[in-house]
């Protein structure tokens, strides 16, 4: 297996440290490891395995005619309020412009990184900050709750194989039973992916374990987990993609 592994100069260190990662779990995996700085420089071949950014992935797979997935945000298997427990809306950016009460989050629904996401407090900013989006893309927009701690789910084969805290109060830990309900509950899921649980209160003081938001296996980070459990998981997904075009 040949594995591409992005740096930020040839001669000097990895851009961050899941690539630092990525590249312990394939060398474990016997993998012959190049580095790469512009994606430009690696010919697409179907056995290669790229280990990049977003930009790296999305520039690598078109040269192939492959299709970028879909974010995979809140599948509509996942869409329960047992679950999400705000309200979340899909609807074009128009809407959004138009009816939208804020402070509410929200982010691109169809494409990957399309534009901004983060939340929106001030009317002005539904104006100036998408004034070059077309007003027909579609979003996706959450009520705003105060999540007091998240964790991100990393799941391989429908199994979920490491949680990993990247927000809030670390001390407070989602329940499992809600995340591996949530894992089984979840139709025809990618080979590897992760999922974000957080924790909030419920009106009466009690801990609401609720989904975040689910993530494509491909140019995540891995946030700490073993070198050689993330690096199956992206050479899964990766080829899982490759095959389905």
């Amino acid at each position: 297996m040949k594995v591409f592994i992005r740096k930020r100069d040839i001669s000097e260190n990895y851009v961050d440290d899941w690539l630092v990662s990525a590249y312990g779990g394939f060398q474990t995996l016997g993998a012959d490891i190049t580095f790469f700085v512009d994606n430009r420089e690696v010919e697409y071949n179907p056995e290669y395995v790229l280990v990049g950014t977003i930009d790296d992935t999305k520039a690598y797979l078109s040269k192939g005619g492959i299709q970028i997935p879909a974010p995979l945000n809140i599948p509509d298997s996942l869409f329960t309020s047992k679950l999400l427990q705000r309200k979340i809306e899909i609807k074009t950016l128009k809407q959004f412009k138009g009816e939208t009460e804020l402070p509410i989050f929200v982010k691109p629904y169809s494409k990957v990184k399309e534009f901004y996401s983060g939340v929106i407090s001030h009317t002005w900013s539904r104006s100036t900050l998408f004034h070059e989006v077309d007003e027909d893309t579609m979003v996706l927009t959450s009520e705003i709750v105060d999540f007091v701690t998240e964790y991100r789910c990393f799941i391989h084969k429908g199994g979920l194989v490491g949680i990993k805290h990247y927000s809030g109060d670390f001390k407070v830990f989602p329940d499992i039973k809600t995340i591996e309900s949530a894992i089984k509950l979840y139709d025809n899921q990618p080979i590897g992916f992760t999922m974000d649980f957080g924790v909030i209160y419920s009106n009466l003081g009690l801990p609401l374990t609720v989904l975040v938001e689910c993530n494509d296996g491909w140019a995540i980070g891995n946030y700490g987990l073993d070198a050689l459990v993330y690096a199956k998981l992206l050479r899964d997904r990766w080829f899982e993609i490759i095959k389905n075009k």
